[in-house]
């Protein structure tokens, strides 16, 4: 008997042992397989946020359907574009897919389907890709690219193209029209007044053309960059002065009163001569064409704060409205005939932009119907120049501009006069001080204090 109780008891013995080697076992492989689990759970919280990343950090537009045609995720830059992507595929379809061949790609199964869609100014082109089509449905990727600037460049590509064609057509069929009359009716057949009204116009027209062209070259330069610049800093006044007398002539032939009125102490610009000369030309010119006869046009100069102004204000017949935001786009006329009359290509103004932004300047327009026309010029003294510069130097965020660059060959030159060799990066803040000193020395005293 005590011999089977402890065959029993070591029979019950080894079961519990086996039980509890098994429940330990059991827990092990449990903890091993969480521990697995969360190493998965993390590598898929890890590659979905880096998938999440890199779609938001890509300047193209993703949005992703599944197979049942719902929303999946939506990149930063697919919500800028849509800022409400639509819930489902059909949603989308019906709001973007308005091409009858685009929706019947999608529908047959094409892998890939693309087209344009185009509200006001807005241009998106769309690819759709349909992946892992079968019975279940297909996961569908719209990728979104924003081709508003492209789309807004061709269409002013193909304006320009036909309004230069137009504006050049014009002349010259008015000098082979002429021509040809001199040659048909031939010389002896007209008279000596005839032909001289005849040669007049087509002398005329092509003046006309060469001045088109003259501007649509200035303007091709401007555009590639290519415009060739001398920019130092001068005193505003005596030029616009100077410009001002030299075209007292065309005033006089309207019995027009041109004044130019120069505030004391106008302080220097960054400026290049030529440049500023034809702004100021074009302005004046424009205002004595269409300013009636013994009326006046004024010219002001002053400076407020740290910018120096100038202005043209006419008395002429004004410019519409709804014209002003248009007055300066190229070809743009608010009278066609009249700017036709006076000889006008329709590029002055525009030009005018383009070198006022050249000079880091700003043009104003202010313009009253049957009252006349002002046009303000604000132009950042040289010194502001200077400061802002040193400024984008040191923290390494310098502009790319005519000016920034004419600024900081100055700004090495009074570096080098106070023997400062340091990078502009690595300058420290009593160099900064000497210069910006230097900088806003008012006199030629100061200076000479300043640089002791």
């Amino acid at each position: 008997m005590p011999t089977l109780v402890w065959i029993i008891l070591a029979a019950v013995f080894t079961a519990i042992l086996t039980w509890a080697g098994a429940q330990a076992q059991f827990k092990a492989t449990r903890r091993q397989m969480a521990r697995k689990l969360r190493r998965a759970e993390a590598e898929v919280r890890v590659n979905t946020s880096e998938a999440e990343r890199i779609l938001g950090s890509i300047e193209l537009g993703v949005i992703a359907y599944n197979t049942e045609g719902r929303l999946v995720t939506a990149n930063r830059a697919a919500r800028i574009l849509i800022p409400r992507p639509p819930k489902t595929f059909r949603d989308f379809l019906e709001a973007y897919g308005q091409d009858a061949a685009f929706r019947s790609s999608v529908f047959l199964g094409s892998p890939l389907a693309v087209t344009v869609y185009r509200r006001e100014n807005l241009c998106l082109r769309l690819q759709v890709q349909t992946r892992g089509v079968g019975a279940g449905g297909a996961n569908r990727l719209v990728l979104i690219q924003d081709f508003s600037r492209q789309d807004k460049e061709e269409r002013m590509r193909k304006e320009f193209v036909a309004n230069v064609s137009h504006e050049l057509k014009t002349p010259l069929t008015t000098i082979k029209t002429y021509s040809e009359s001199l040659i048909d009716w031939g010389l002896a057949e007209k008279s000596e007044e005839a032909q001289r009204k005849d040669l007049q116009r087509i002398y005329d027209d092509s003046i006309r053309m060469e001045k088109l062209i003259s501007d649509l070259l200035l303007l091709s330069s401007l555009d590639a960059r290519g415009f060739h610049t001398t920019v130092e800093q001068g005193d505003p006044a005596w030029l616009i002065r100077q410009t001002c007398e030299r075209m007292q002539y065309q005033a006089e032939e309207k019995q027009i009163e041109l004044s130019c009125q120069i505030m004391n102490n106008i302080p220097a610009v960054y400026l290049d001569r030529a440049a500023l000369e034809r702004i100021l030309t074009n302005l004046v010119s424009n205002a004595l064409k269409y300013s009636p006869e013994k009326s006046k046009v004024a010219v002001y100069v002053g400076a407020v704060r740290e910018e120096v102004y100038f202005k043209v204000k006419d008395q002429g017949f004004g410019i519409p409205a709804e014209d002003q935001a248009h007055i300066f786009d190229r070809f743009f006329r608010v009278d066609q005939t009249g700017s036709r009359q006076h000889g006008g290509t329709g590029l002055g103004l525009s030009i005018v932009k383009e070198l006022v932004e050249l000079h880091r300047a700003r043009i104003d327009l202010n313009s009253v119907l049957g009252q006349g026309t002002e046009f303000t010029v604000m132009m950042p003294t040289a010194k502001k120049v200077l400061r802002e510069t040193l400024h984008a130097l040191i923290e390494n965020e310098a502009q790319q501009d005519i000016i920034t660059a004419a600024a900081a060959e100055d700004l090495s030159a009074l570096a080098r006069q106070l023997g400062i060799v340091a990078k502009w990066t690595s300058m420290t803040s009593s160099e900064k001080q000497a210069l910006e000193t230097i900088i806003n020395a008012d006199s030629e005293a100061e200076l000479l204090s300043a640089q002791a």
